[in-house]
């Protein structure tokens, strides 16, 4: 897979999918079913990424600015908030249409 397979898409958290400390996340084209909110990012061709969370009232979302890099078969998404932990995906079951989050203790996301 190459690096535009993944840029300029809605990537969506599928927590139901969840596993060993792992997010998984699919695009937005995916059958979701139905959820309260889910945290969300788009990578941008230029570098530039934003972060949608649900917003604490559950009435919308609330979009932080970030950067993201590639660094091997990861892509790691740096948000422009201080304090705020890297999030990072591993692109080794891309192949299968979803993306998973490399376990750290460290996300918030």
């Amino acid at each position: 897979m190459d690096i535009e397979d993944f840029v300029e898409k809605r990537w969506l958290h599928s927590h139901e999918e969840d596993v060993a400390g792992q997010r998984v996340f699919r695009p937005d084209s995916y059958a979701f079913p139905l959820s309260r909110g889910r945290t969300a990012f788009r990578l941008h061709a230029d570098g530039t990424a934003e972060i949608e969370t649900p917003s604490p009232s559950d009435r919308g979302t609330r979009r932080t600015p970030a950067t993201w890099t590639l660094r091997g078969e990861e892509i790691v998404i740096l948000p422009e908030v201080a304090g705020a932990a890297a999030l990072t995906v591993d692109l080794a079951e891309a192949a299968s249409g979803k993306l998973l989050t490399v376990p750290t203790d460290r996300e918030s996301l």
